[in-house]
């Protein structure tokens, strides 16, 4: 989904002006340039102004910015901006901004961009583009050991089940002792997989928000969304105590063999974790807030 920033930045790129900044002689504090009038589609205009908002600059410092607040500002706004671009576009300007950027601009941008992109409550978060950041953060020396590890188990993780791909199959036992896998599990349109966890309250509030929801709860009536709710963990009698906390209609599975967990078939860092799937098993969306589906729905039916 769009998010409101978004849209407000490219707001100001239709409709304003802005051109680099003299700071002193030989620098220019980045400023984000005016995409041409010719380029009329969002992607477009905003791969424009990634790519050109360091073409004044030879170098760029965090002493080049009046404030911190200022510095912040820009980059999230940049950041907003490559959400926007397309792939290559973010690649070629993000491991520009690397390049020309000092070390504590470039460790402030990576810095945030691990804030704003890798948390998924964050308005910005996007693991594609935080991913292509830590890409040229690595190959231009910017990660210590400790990140470099965890970045390589978050590329890792990454790399499964990315928007488009054919979904990792994996088996569960039903609460009535049937075994049944992901990829003959019923489903017309789409299926929504929830791994969630036993005693897990954030887990039983997305349930509540489910039953509670007008356009999932047509959206279940219609045939236009199947739910499957899987418990990875593999312990029996939790699973069977957390039978009452599903919503009304769901298909629920226990990953007896905690295959999921041990292959790592899924990025399960936290629980509740989402992921739609089309009727052919493909990935719609991954790591999804409830609210974003919801409101999908919601448009669909005219809500």
């Amino acid at each position: 989904m769009t998010h409101p920033l978004r849209i407000l930045l490219l707001l100001i790129l239709v409709s304003s002006s802005c051109k680099a900044e003299q700071q002193s002689p030989g620098r220019v504090t980045p400023t984000f340039p005016t995409p041409p009038e010719t380029l009329t589609e969002p992607e477009s205009r905003a791969s424009y102004v990634v790519t050109e908002v360091w073409t004044p600059c030879s170098e760029v410092d965090t002493l080049d910015f009046a404030s911190a607040s200022e510095r912040e500002q820009f980059i999230v706004d940049y950041l907003a901006l490559g959400g926007i671009a397309s792939e290559d576009a973010f690649r070629s300007s993000i491991s520009k901004a690397f390049e020309i950027g000092t070390e504590p601009f470039s460790q402030e941008l990576k810095q945030l961009a691990i804030r704003y992109l890798s948390h998924r409550r964050s308005p910005l978060y996007n693991m594609d583009q935080y991913i292509y950041v830590m890409d040229a953060a690595l190959e231009y020396g910017l990660l210590d050991e400790a990140e470099e590890i965890r970045y390589h188990e978050e590329r890792t993780l990454w790399s499964k089940n990315r928007v488009g791909a054919l979904s990792k199959d994996f088996a569960y036992v039903t609460p009535s002792g049937v075994e049944q896998t992901l990829h003959t599990t019923p489903v017309t349109k789409s299926l929504l997989v929830a791994f969630y966890a036993p005693d897990c309250s954030i887990c039983s509030s997305i349930f509540a928000y489910i039953e509670q929801s007008s356009p999932l709860q047509e959206a279940l009536e219609q045939g236009d969304l199947s739910l499957l709710c899987i418990d990875p963990y593999g312990e029996e009698r939790s699973f069977q105590r957390s039978l009452s906390e599903v919503p009304h209609g769901a298909i629920v599975g226990l990953d007896s063999e905690r295959i999921v967990l041990e292959q790592s078939l899924y990025d399960l860092r936290s629980v509740p974790t989402l992921y739609l799937l089309d009727e052919e098993y493909r990935v719609q969306m991954k790591n999804l807030e409830i609210d974003q589906l919801e409101q999908m729905f919601r448009e669909r039916y005219g809500m």
